[in-house]
């Protein structure tokens, strides 16, 4: 069923990230053309600038979790759920919205008359000094869609709150495995073809693809393939069979997608 002036929330864990990209975040979500209700979870402590900033909705979980937010990701959306929230989108604390993101995202939605259920975005790459990175997408729809990019109504409202079901070694890959999830259930897709979300890389293989050398910081994912893989495998065939049926879908084509080539994947 449509709504005329849907609810938007949108979900941000963050820990202990650099004022900097914080306020940069809620700046881009304040900025926004349709207006929407920014939760802010922190994965541990609580930051000073987001707890004294007016007009967010901001919850403190006390300690870390270390599953590159999936915990806080799963509280936002139970909470915007629990609040009669319309449609849920996610925002990392490192990255933030153009304007026209959720205004797009809303109209893209009432254009289909409610018959779509989860809308992919596009994304564009900046720098961790904020300067723009000359780098297309290579997100591949059919496999996976990131975190930022996602804005979940109708049908997909019951399942937002999934990200809790992630199992631990498959956190560092929680954005494919949820839209699996979301896949595997049913849901109807549509895309937005603009790039509205502003992504900030630190991999080693954007770097790499942009011929520039990676900094002693840049990030990969190789250790954590490598776990993925040697988790699944030590799984007997009955944790296996659980597994599938906790996330709706069976990994092991995607597990072994994932095999080390020359370079990890990337994000």
């Amino acid at each position: 069923m449509m709504v005329a002036k849907p609810r938007v929330a949108v979900i941000t864990p963050y820990y202990r990230e650099s004022d900097f990209y914080l306020q940069r975040c809620m700046d881009s979500v304040a900025a926004q053309h349709y207006p929407c209700t920014h939760f802010l979870i922190a994965d541990d402590r609580a930051e000073p600038l987001v707890s004294g900033r007016a007009g967010v909705r901001h919850v403190e979980l006390g300690q870390a979790h270390g599953d590159y937010g999936d915990t806080p990701r799963a509280v936002g959306s139970l909470l915007a759920m629990a609040e009669g929230f319309d449609a849920i989108a996610y925002l990392d604390a490192d990255n933030y919205y153009l304007p026209e993101h959720i205004a797009g995202l809303v109209a893209t939605w009432q254009a289909q008359q409610g018959l779509i259920d989860v809308i992919a975005s596009q994304r564009f790459f900046v720098y961790p000094d904020g300067r723009l990175m000359p780098l297309a997408d290579q997100m591949d729809a059919r496999t996976g869609v990131d975190t930022n990019c996602l804005f979940l109504a109708g049908r997909a409202l019951p399942l937002a709150s999934a990200w809790q079901r992630i199992p631990g070694p498959l956190h560092a890959f929680g954005d494919r495995v949820f839209w699996l999830m979301l896949a595997a259930a049913g849901l109807r897709m549509g895309q937005l073809a603009q790039a509205s979300v502003a992504y900030t890389s630190n991999w080693r293989t954007h770097y790499l693809l942009l011929g520039e050398l990676p900094p002693p910081d840049a990030k990969d994912l190789s250790r954590a393939t490598l776990q993925a893989l040697a988790w699944w495998q030590a799984l007997s065939p009955a944790e296996q069979a659980a597994q599938c049926t906790a996330l709706g879908f069976d990994p092991s084509g995607w597990l072994a997608s994932l095999l080390p080539s020359s370079e990890p994947p990337s994000p």
